[in-house]
């Protein structure tokens, strides 16, 4: 992928990073996660393990469509705000 950042703004580097990853990182890693499946698990070891790379990090989409999300989330009652009260 090759990118013009000349009039980039945050909101589409954040854009282009997600992009990045889904079309460019995910297959290779999917490729990883098999081949490790294959050649260290046996044929029982791999009905109870399996080889996996956690990029939910890279994927959280970018800070409008999060804050979206969120506020949503709270206003249907699945999030709530929870205060900290500490003892001093």
């Amino acid at each position: 992928m090759m990118a013009d950042l000349e009039r980039a703004s945050f909101s589409n580097i954040e854009q282009q990073s997600i992009d990045f990853v889904i079309h460019s990182l995910r297959p290779w890693l999917i490729r990883w996660e098999q081949t490790i499946s294959w050649k260290l698990f046996s044929e029982s070891e791999r009905k109870k393990f399996f080889a996996e790379h956690l990029i939910e990090g890279l994927l959280r989409g970018d800070s409008s469509a999060r804050a979206a999300f969120y506020k949503e989330m709270f206003n249907m009652g699945a999030y709530s705000q929870m205060i900290s009260w500490r003892k001093k």
